[in-house]
């Protein structure tokens, strides 16, 4: 018999996991597994949990200079890991698509942050500051995002700042519909968004500090 290939959201068999056992980071971990065996299934191997951790990192490092209260809070971190977690719910004949996207499909990749917020919302520990992330990581300064076209300081904090490490990285690594730049032109393209795509204040303190390599990273960071 084929195996079946209904997406199932993680949120809808947590009942059958032990109080004692549901920990966020044990739920963190598990999803993460669940995009990793979706990577398997595709081909990609750990492409999304390398990603979550490069962009983990990235968020941490500019968290560090402009909301260092954020390192205190477990949820940030875990909203990082988790901010693509709605794209279990988007068919891979979207994702994997090397032309352009139709209107609608454009619509279906566009309700992966809500979608992502569903999934995590009944999860303790994984409400507050790591809901905005994944609610709110592609949201535009100028108003432009999505999903709620929030504007400005409307947007939280910890999903501005995401946003930024989440588009370098995108920009600097391979996707199914283009190559990847090299980082001084991915960092030309962030600050062509200051004040549009990013909070500009942000992407200042941003672009300095990949101008200096933390210690475990190439020296072309």
């Amino acid at each position: 018999m084929a195996p079946s290939t209904r997406v199932i959201v993680p949120g809808e068999v947590l009942d059958t996991v032990a109080p004692e056992a549901a920990t966020a980071s044990a739920v963190v971990d598990a999803l993460m597994r669940a995009l990793e065996l979706r990577d398997y299934r595709r081909g990609k191997f750990a492409e999304t949990r390398e990603h979550a951790e490069r962009v983990t990192m990235l968020a941490v490092r500019l968290a560090s200079k402009v909301a260092p209260e954020l390192l205190h809070d477990t949820r940030f971190e875990h909203g990082c890991r988790l901010h693509d977690i709605g794209m279990l719910a988007v068919p891979d004949a979207v994702l994997l698509k090397r032309t352009a996207l139709t209107p609608a499909e454009l619509d279906e990749v566009r309700e992966h942050p809500w979608l992502g917020e569903r999934i995590v919302a009944t999860i303790p520990g994984l409400d507050g500051v790591c809901r905005q992330v994944i609610g709110s990581h592609h949201e535009r300064w100028d108003g432009k995002g999505y999903p709620r076209a929030q504007r400005g300081e409307e947007i939280p904090l910890a999903a501005r700042l995401f946003a930024l490490a989440d588009a370098f990285d995108a920009m600097t690594h391979e996707q199914p519909w283009r190559a990847p730049l090299p980082p001084e032109l991915a960092c030309e393209e962030i600050d062509r968004g200051s004040g549009g795509h990013f909070d500009p204040e942000l992407t200042s303190v941003f672009l300095a500090e990949l101008s200096h390599p933390g210690p475990d990273e190439r020296p072309d960071i």
